[in-house]
């Protein structure tokens, strides 16, 4: 029964493993691609299909990796709890996330960082981006990269449409 628990857990450690020893291209400047890549747009780039805020996709992203990780049981736990102590509501917790941390650091310590790390590569996975696994980066840097790349990459959609725009007005 536990090993059904842990599997979960274990794959998502190994896409980390994986992913630190896979590319080394990163190693010079882990953040070089993300700060200087230039987009066309989340719609060429990106496999989300969901709302296009970061909070909507930060929710998708816990609801996907709680059952994942430990299960569709103790999701739900975890979100009676936050509502009953925290008067936090599931789709609110993406914008009180100090509050999720701190459960879920009580309730599962060290393990919670395997949490907020799975929950940000499940993000970068849904927005079909590489994910960069830094080692000294947490779960605020990781998802302070991602605010700034989705804002670079929405004013790069409005840069192509504007132009686009122009151009098929003076013609």
């Amino acid at each position: 029964m536990r090993q059904g628990v842990f599997r979960p857990y274990m794959a998502c450690s190994m896409r980390v493993a994986q992913s630190s020893l896979g590319d080394n291209s990163l190693d010079e400047n882990p953040l070089r691609d993300l700060r200087n890549r230039n987009s066309v747009g989340l719609a060429s780039t990106s496999t989300y299909s969901g709302a296009r805020t970061v909070e909507a996709l930060l929710g998708d992203c816990i609801d996907h990796v709680l059952s994942e990780v430990l299960g569709i049981k103790a999701k739900e736990a975890i979100y009676d709890y936050m509502e009953r102590n925290y008067a936090v509501a599931r789709e609110d917790i993406p914008t009180n996330m100090s509050n999720f941390f701190t459960l879920t650091e009580e309730t599962l310590g060290s393990g919670s960082r395997t949490i907020a790390r799975c929950i940000v590569r499940r993000m970068w996975e849904e927005l079909g981006w590489a994910f960069p696994d830094i080692p000294d980066l947490e779960f605020w840097d990781y998802l302070e990269t991602a605010r700034a790349r989705m804002a670079r990459e929405t004013v790069g959609i409005t840069k192509v449409s504007l132009t686009t725009s122009k151009s098929l007005s003076s013609q």
